[in-house]
C-alpha cells in the first residue's frame, strides 16, 4: 500500500475489515499473511473467492455466509479458525492443503451443497465432529495409503464415503467433469 512517498507492507486484513459490505468477487493478492476473524462475515454476494498462495490463517468466522460454491485453500494454510466458512449456503467443493495444522470447530457446519472435500493432509489429525456438521452425506477423498488414518481419527470418521487417491476435473463444452483415478 503506498501512503504518499510511503510504501507500506500488508500482511493482513484486520477483523471486521469488509463486515456486512456487499461483495461480488473477492481476489486477494499475494502478501497477505492472515485473515482475522469475522473480516468478511457477512459480507453478501461473495460467489468468488480467490485467496493467495502467502495466506497462512483466515480467522474465526471470517468467511460466514459468503455465496461461493468451489473452495481452494493454498498450500502454505496452517489455521484455520472456527467457523470460517460456516454456512456457505451454495458451497460444493473445497480442497484442503497439506500444510494445515489446526482446523476449528464448525468450520464448514450448515454448508448443505457440500459434496466433495478433498484433502492433502498425508497425516490428517483429530478434528472436532462438528467441522463438517450436516456435511456426513459428502465425498471425502484423501491421498492414497490414508485412508485407515482418515477412518480412525474423529471428524474424519463421520464421513461415509472416504475414497483414496486424487480426484480429477476437467471441463468439456461447460460441463465439468470428475473422477477418481488411483495409482
Amino acid at each position: 500500500v503506498s501512503i504518499g512517498d510511503n510504501t507500506y507492507a500488508v500482511k493482513a486484513i484486520g477483523g471486521g475489515a469488509f463486515y456486512d459490505i456487499s461483495l461480488n468477487s473477492v481476489v486477494i493478492e499475494d502478501g497477505i499473511e492472515t485473515i482475522e476473524s469475522e473480516a468478511f462475515w457477512d459480507s453478501d454476494g461473495i460467489n468468488k473467492l480467490e485467496l493467495p498462495s502467502t495466506l497462512k490463517s483466515i480467522g474465526d468466522r471470517a468467511f460466514t455466509w459468503a455465496y461461493i460454491s468451489k473452495l481452494d485453500l493454498p498450500e502454505g494454510l496452517v489455521r484455520i479458525g472456527h467457523n470460517a466458512f460456516n454456512s456457505c449456503g451454495n458451497l460444493k467443493k473445497v480442497t484442503l492443503p497439506s500444510s494445515l495444522t489446526e482446523i476449528g470447530n464448525n468450520v464448514f457446519s450448515n454448508c448443505n451443497n457440500l459434496s466433495v472435500i478433498v484433502s492433502h493432509l498425508q497425516v490428517p489429525f483429530d478434528v472436532d465432529e462438528n467441522v463438517f456438521y450436516s456435511n456426513s452425506s459428502a465425498t471425502l477423498y484423501v491421498p492414497e495409503g490414508t485412508k485407515a488414518a482418515y477412518e480412525a481419527l474423529n471428524g474424519w470418521n463421520k464421513f461415509a464415503d472416504i475414497i483414496e487417491g486424487e480426484l480429477y476435473e476437467e471441463t468439456i463444452d461447460g460441463v465439468i467433469y470428475s473422477y477418481n483415478k488411483t495409482t
